[in-house]
Formats: structure tokens, sequence, C-alpha cells
């Protein structure tokens, strides 16, 4: 294959990519389905450093609740690192991370 082949190659196998993710991303639940508990503890994650525990004891709930939350809110704001979360909550709430 020359050089311009592979790369009509590439090209084709990246738009069919883009395509996949851009139907895969539209079924992913929004943050609009977020429970005002799993806003509240995801909120309190990113806005201050408070652990898990002491996220738990500020709102009278066990550690296990809140991990339950803020599992539920990670799947549906589709993060997978806590370095998205930030902007993905901007993006629900509207207001700047």
């Amino acid at each position: 294959m020359t050089p311009a082949e592979v790369q009509a190659r590439i090209d084709q196998h990246l738009k069919a990519l883009t395509h996949l993710y851009g139907l895969l991303n539209q079924r992913r639940p929004t943050g609009d389905q977020l429970t005002p508990r799993e806003l509240q503890v995801l909120t309190l994650r990113v806005a201050t450093p408070m652990t898990l525990r002491q996220v738990g004891r500020a709102l009278g709930v066990t550690e296990d609740a809140v991990k339950g939350a803020a599992k539920r809110g990670w799947v549906k704001l589709g993060v997978t690192r806590a370095d998205q979360l930030p902007e993905a909550l901007a993006r629900v709430t509207g207001v700047a991370a």
C-alpha cells in the first residue's frame, strides 16, 4: 500500500469510529437524571476536600450510602476518572467548576 492509501484507510476507520462513538454517546444517560442526593454528594466531592466518610457525616448518612450515590452519579454522567467530574458537573449544572 502506498502512504496515501494507508492514510485513506486510517481516515475511513476514524470516520466510522467517530460515528459509532456518537451513537453510543446519544444513548448514555444525561446528568438531568441525577437524584438530588447524587448531585449533592458529587458537588461536595468536587467543591470541598472532604473524604467520602466526611461527606457521609455531614449529610447524616453512611459512608456506603455516599459511595453508592457517587458511583451511580459517575455512571449517569459518563465519568470514568475523577478529573472528569468537575467538567461533567459544570455541564449539568451550568456552574463553572
